[in-house]
This record gives structure tokens, sequence and C-alpha cells, in this order.
């Protein structure tokens, strides 16, 4: 399987995109003396004549024999890893980017080594947190066989910590079984709160 750094290539070409929206100022020139300015011409200290951020919007796809991959790292060992057969990446007028990912398959690496493999219809990248949603319906499988099902998933990548909510439902290895609305837990699920109704 080719691997490509999708969401690399994804912000990179956004980055891109950004210097192309602000291009480099023409040489200011004055008008001869007695001349009026040109029509729509801006006034000396005009604010609007300074570049401003804009939104953009950049798609990339591809195909099952050739997913690509997104590495995320975070205290010197990656966070996770992404396999998705699409992406669209987005910058807002803020600076904030975010990436969505279809048919995502992602691996969630723990601070002790282990893996918790977790696959979705949609996951959503947040750059600045490293926040990563799964949404369409989740399942998640850790290296000794317990198994996670929700309807979402959120991974904070500045705890290394899950968030799941919808039909929660936890098989451990040994075949015990928790249910309940949402939970709280570590990659490994061998640290988890799991809550019903509105409790918290």
């Amino acid at each position: 399987m080719k691997a490509v750094f999708r969401r690399v290539a994804a912000l990179t070409a956004l980055a891109l995109l950004a210097a192309c929206s602000h291009p480099a100022p023409k040489a200011a020139t004055s008008p001869p003396p007695g001349a009026a300015p040109a029509p729509g011409s801006p006034s000396p200290g005009d604010p609007t004549t300074s570049p401003t951020d804009v939104p953009i919007h950049v798609q990339s796809e591809g195909h099952v024999s050739d997913s690509q991959t997104t590495v995320e790292h975070g205290r010197q060992r990656p966070l996770y890893e992404i396999l998705a057969l699409s992406d669209v990446g987005d910058r807002t007028a803020s600076g904030e980017e975010r990436v969505t990912f279809d048919q995502a398959h992602i691996t969630f690496h723990a601070p002790d080594g282990n893996r918790l493999i977790a696959d979705a219809p949609r996951a959503t990248v947040e750059d600045r947190t490293k926040e990563v949603l799964m949404s369409g319906g989740v399942r998640a499988q850790t290296q000794d066989g317990a198994i996670l099902t929700c309807r979402t998933l959120r991974y904070d990548g500045r705890t290394e910590r899950l968030h799941g909510e919808g039909d929660v439902r936890l098989t451990s290895a040994q075949g015990f079984v928790l249910t309940g609305d949402r939970f709280d837990g570590n990659v490994r699920l061998d640290q988890i709160h799991m809550t019903r109704g509105n409790a918290r």
C-alpha cells in the first residue's frame, strides 16, 4: 500500500494558497502635481488596503488500493495515524485549520506503546488542538481484544484521553460488557468512566 502524508500535503496546499491570496504590494507611485486620484484608488491610511486572511478550501481523493496516511507527533512520539480514502482541508478567516477524512481508519498510540485502532465513516482533525472527532458510528479495538462501539468518539491530543457518546458499549478482553450513554477513558480502555442519562 502506497503511503503518502496526506494531511501534510493538504495543509501545505493551504499555506501555498494563503500566500497566493496575499500578492506582494506594488511600489507606490505618486500622481503628477495637481492631478486627481484615479477613480477607486485607496487613499493613504485606508484600512482596506492591508491584506487579510481569507477562507481556503482544499480537497483530495484516493482509492481503496491507494489509501493515504497522516501522522501527528507529540512529545517526541506519534499520537495517531490516519488512513483515509479522501480528505477536505479548510482554513478559516481566523487562521484555524481543519481536515475532514472520509472512511477513516485511525491508530491511536498510548504513552506505553499500546495501540487502539478505530474506524468510522468520517473523522475531523483540528490542527491547533490535535483533536480528532470520529462520527457516523465508531468501532474501536485494543491490542488485547477489548472492543468499543459508540456513535461519536473524540480524542483530545493534549490530554490523550478519549470521550465517546451515544449507545456506548465496551466489551473487555475477558468478555465483561459495560454500556452507557457516554464515557471518558484512556487509549488502552483499561481506565474508563461510563455514565448514563444526563449524569456527567
